[in-house]
């Protein structure tokens, strides 16, 4: 016995996938830039729209805004985890809040790293969507 079930071996490879994934380089220009993921890129955009006061109602306002959808604050708070983990964002506390029961308030604020990071992934949806005239769901020839 000992060893690992099918059903183990299958969760390893998901996260060795998922590890792969985030770990994926591209070549940009001669640098290697890592990708966002879609939520990461929404995010660090809403973050820096709402200058300087971005913290989880103006946040998930700002994306409603932007892409007419409602996402939770479990998903925004991940991601927003995950990006000052990256050094994509920085959590900073204000002075306690009498409405809060004297609890600080969190607001995020966009690194120098992270906007460098936007300023590439634009760069990448330039690239991939350069000579794209004409977006049409229907297939050709109908």
């Amino acid at each position: 016995m000992g060893g690992r079930s099918p059903q183990e071996d299958e969760i390893g490879m998901l996260f060795a996938t998922i590890y792969d994934i985030n770990a994926f380089c591209i070549q940009i220009g001669g640098t290697n830039m890592r990708l966002l993921s879609r939520a990461e890129e929404i995010i660090l955009l809403a973050v820096y729209k709402l200058e300087g006061n971005a913290y989880g109602v103006p946040i998930r306002d700002q994306i409603q805004k932007d892409i007419g959808q409602h996402w939770s604050f479990g998903v925004i708070y991940k991601t927003l985890k995950k990006m000052s983990a990256k050094k994509y964002v920085r959590k900073i506390a204000s002075r306690p809040v009498a409405e809060r029961g004297g609890r600080s308030r969190y607001y995020y604020e966009i690194t120098p790293q992270g906007i460098s990071t936007l300023k590439e992934i634009h760069q990448v949806h330039s690239s991939v969507w350069n000579k794209v005239k004409h977006l049409s769901l229907e297939k050709k020839g109908e």
